[in-house]
Parts: structure tokens; C-alpha cells; sequence
């Protein structure tokens, strides 16, 4: 029996879902779960109340790292920082006992070393979770970088054209070096797991990583479709919360129900609510979202009103925030909340169409976003990219676009008549809600339970023969 676990993240475990449920259904088997990572916000209260799980907070690198030192020597000064802590963390302050350390890549600077080290130390097994590849990230973010550069150095005629190729030399160094070392540190992992069928694939053919595909899942007791009545009131209620005083129209009334507090309907009028999570960064263009319902607001056609309501935050948000008040849109208004942890299952439960833009540095791992959508039984239209069919339909649970054009065309297919005869919309909707799907606890018990009990056989067959072993040398001793 498995008794102890280590859960390693390098990041915010309130926004790293699919670690914090591998800790849930360890807790449920009954498994002491430690999770090492930072904590700047809360995880659902389900885990974060759970007895078996314990959190155990590696602090962040000191703020002067970040914004006092030039970006490519932050990102080493970052590693150096984060190597010691989380190496005098694994040590120290989490038990000598455990039977494996399961970590999240990416980040897998420097967690993989750190791990693989503390793994051999304590004799537990060191198991890899594949979310992306950390040197796609990298090289994705010092491509647009090193674009940047190159272009100050036209303008400043080409004053800077040797420093920026020293500096580009050392980032591919640096994207070379890091391809390398998880592949190193993947062959040397006991067990791997990947979030899709081309990952596997991709990790086997770059690095002969042999890794068992389990599909991100949206668990049960936190995403489900809202029921009728639930979803009046929580469109009702939410239409009093100051971030979403745009439900209420000129009148104070709620654009999405009416009828009185024992007896709220949906209206026959109301807009589509659509649903969209972004990280504002490059890798995510929102500007395909924009100008897609930009054209949607000047189509003639007799299309319904939309309220777009997207969650997140990133460095261009307040960017496109800007970019969303110079067009003046009349069907069309966007919401940008603050959302409880609580209240984002529910609005995707009550959404009618729900939108993504991630497209992955890598091209091989799936949106996170959409498998919660699916939960909650909301189609989805999905930018498309290499593994994205492995988890978006093409006219059975949602459609793929690959521009704003496309975008705007799937939109109007899908919400003319909205909401009394938008058939294109209605059958996504009666896929999904028929649809046998695997919960994340069925799928994790079935994929990833048996490896653990295998873990857990192996360890002791160890132990048992090592005793062996010992009464041996001592029996020898005695004669």
C-alpha cells in the first residue's frame, strides 16, 4: 500500500488543476499527499480542506531578479534560486518516506535535476506528468524576444547587430541545452505520463521517452452542466455583482431571466453568452476573437446579441482592453471579470458557446480550458493545431477555425435563430449532454491507480528481500 506522496509544481498550484486532482485521488485512495509549490492563490476547497493533503510553500525568487536584472541573466539567477530552495525544501520539509515524487513539466528548470536528485536520496520512484515540453516555451518566448531586437537594431542602424548575435547565440545554446536535458531526465524518470496521443509519440520519437497518455478529464463533483433552475439563479445573482453589471439592461432588469424569485425562466430575447479564458500573451491571439466579432457586429443578418465573457489575466490584457473601446461594438459586449474559484464552473455551466485560442509552443498538448467546457457540456470553438482533434470533434462537440474569417462564419452558422431555432447549436448541445464521457476519476483509477499499486508491489518486494539479505549476513555472522 501506497502510503506517502510528493506532488511537485513550480508554479501557482491554484492554477495547476491537474495536479491538484492527481492529489485529490491519491488523498481518496488514501494516500498522504505533500504538495511543494507556491501558493499565491487558493485551490478548490475540496482539496484544499482534504486531511491527507498537506501544502508545503517554496517561495518565490525576491522581486529584484525580475525587474532590476536583464532577462536572460534573470532566468539563470531564477533557476540558481529556485535549485536551492526547492533542493533544501525536498530534503528537509518533506518526508523521507515517500514512496514517488510525481512532478509537472514544464517547468522543468530546474525541477527535473532537483527531483531525480532528492528521488535517489530517499530511494522513492520519480515520475514525469508531460503538460508541454519547458525548451517550446523557451523558444517560443526568446523567438518574439530576439523579433524585438532585431528590430531596435535596424532602427538604431544597426549599432547593436553584434550584441544581438551574441545574445542569440546564447539563446539557442540555452534552447539546445534545455531540449537536451529532458530528454535526458525522461529516459531516466520511472514512469511518464503525457496529456495526448502525439505527445507520446513525439516523446518516444525525440527522446525514446516511453509515456502513457492520460487525458486531461474534467472531474465530476466541479464541472457539470448547470440545471435549469440553478442556471436562472446564478445568472440572476451574478447580474448584481459589480463586474457584471452589462447582464442588466437600461431598466435594471436582467437581460438573461425573468419571472420573479419563485419562478425565473430563461428569456426568449436574451444574447449568447460566450465564454473564453485567455493568458493574454502572444501565444494566444485574442486579436482573432476580436476581429471576428467585430465582422459579426457589422453583418446585416438578423444575428442574436453577445455577451463575451472572458476570464484571465496576462501581460497584454489591459492592451487589448484598449483595442475593445476604439471599436465600438453594438451587439457585441465584453466582460473581463474577476471571478471566485467557485463561480467559473458555474459560468461555464450556464454558457451557450464557449471559445479557445490556445494553440500550444509545442503543438502537442491539449487546452485545459476546453476539457473544463466539455465538463460543463458547452461547445467549443477551437483554434486548430496539430493535436487539437484529439479532443475537439469537428461538428460533434464543437468546430475548429484557423483565422478570425473562419472564426466569424462557425459563429454565425451555430447562433442564427439563437435562442429558439439555432439548430447547428442545439446539436452540439444534445452531443455533449448524451455523450458517455469519462469523468477524471474514472479515467485516472483506471490508467494511473494500477501504476501506483505496481509502485507500491515493487517497493515492497524490495524491502522484503533487502531483510532477506540482512538475516543472511546476520545468520553468517552468528556461525
Amino acid at each position: 500500500m501506497v502510503e506517502e506522496a510528493t506532488i511537485v509544481v513550480l508554479g501557482d498550484i491554484g492554477h495547476s488543476p491537474r495536479m491538484c486532482y492527481h492529489a485529490l485521488s491519491l488523498a481518496d485512495h488514501g494516500v498522504n499527499v505533500q504538495i511543494v509549490s507556491y501558493l499565491n492563490s487558493k485551490p478548490p476547497l475540496r482539496i484544499a480542506e482534504h486531511d491527507k493533503i498537506e501544502f508545503v510553500k517554496i517561495p518565490p525568487p525576491p522581486d529584484f531578479i525580475t525587474t532590476k536584472v536583464p532577462s536572460l541573466l534573470s532566468l539563470i539567477f531564477k533557476f540558481m534560486w529556485t535549485g536551492i530552495v526547492l533542493l533544501f525544501t525536498l530534503i528537509f520539509y518533506t518526508s523521507l518516506w515517500t514512496t514517488f515524487i510525481l512532478i509537472q513539466n514544464p517547468p522543468g528548470l530546474p525541477v527535473m535535476a532537483v527531483c531525480y536528485l532528492v528521488a535517489k536520496l530517499k530511494g522513492a520512484y520519480f515520475i514525469i506528468d508531460w503538460h508541454n515540453y519547458t525548451w517550446s516555451i523557451l523558444d517560443n518566448k526568446y523567438s518574439y524576444n530576439n523579433k524585438n531586437i532585431k528590430k531596435e537594431s535596424i532602427n538604431n542602424e544597426n549599432k547593436n547587430i553584434k550584441e544581438t548575435k551574441s545574445c542569440n547565440r546564447c539563446i539557442l545554446k540555452l534552447i539546445k541545452g534545455t531540449m537536451w536535458y529532458e530528454g535526458f531526465f525522461g529516459r531516466r524518470a520511472h514512469f511518464n505520463l503525457c496529456v495526448s496521443k502525439a505527445m507520446k509519440k513525439d516523446l518516444m520519437d525525440r527522446w525514446n521517452v516511453d509515456a502513457e497518455v492520460l487525458y486531461d478529464k474534467a472531474p465530476s463533483w466541479n464541472f457539470k452542466r448547470l440545471m435549469s433552475n440553478e442556471r436562472c439563479k446564478f445568472l440572476n445573482d451574478l447580474s448584481y455583482k459589480n463586474d457584471f453589471k452589462l447582464f442588466l439592461d437600461s431598466n435594471g432588469k436582467s437581460k438573461f431571466i425573468e419571472g420573479n424569485d419563485d419562478n425565473l425562466v430563461m428569456r426568449n430575447d436574451r444574447p449568447v453568452l460566450l465564454v473564453s479564458s485567455t493568458s493574454w500573451t502572444e501565444d494566444e491571439d485574442f486579436s482573432i476573437l476580436l476581429n471576428a466579432l467585430h465582422i459579426y457586429d457589422n453583418d446585416n443578418n438578423n444575428l442574436p446579441n453577445i455577451i463575451c465573457v472572458i476570464t484571465g489575466k496576462g501581460p497584454m490584457k489591459e492592451y487589448y482592453l484598449k483595442e475593445i473601446e476604439k471599436i465600438n461594438l453594438k451587439k457585441v459586449l465584453f466582460i473581463t471579470p474577476w471571478l471566485e474559484a467557485s463561480d467559473y464552473p458555474k459560468l461555464l455551466g450556464c454558457a451557450d458557446i464557449g471559445v479557445s485560442l490556445h494553440t500550444s509552443t509545442s503543438g502537442i498538448d491539449l487546452p485545459m480550458k476546453v476539457v473544463d467546457m466539455f465538463g460543463c457540456k458547452t461547445p467549443v470553438l477551437a483554434k486548430n493545431f496539430n493535436a487539437i482533434t484529439e479532443l475537439v470533434k469537428d461538428g460533434y462537440n464543437g468546430y475548429l477555425f484557423n483565422n478570425y474569417d473562419e472564426l466569424k462564419q462557425r459563429l454565425t452558422l451555430l447562433l442564427t435563430g439563437f435562442p429558439t431555432s439555432s439548430t447547428g447549436l442545439n446539436e452540439l448541445h444534445f452531443n455533449l449532454l448524451n455523450e458517455n464521457s469519462l469523468t477524471w476519476e474514472n479515467n485516472w483509477n483506471t490508467l494511473f491507480w494500477p501504476i501506483i499499486e505496481g509502485i507500491s508491489k515493487r517497493r515492497f518486494d524490495k524491502e522484503v528481500e533487502e531483510m532477506g539479505l540482512d538475516k543472511e549476513s546476520d545468520n553468517k555472522k552468528d556461525k
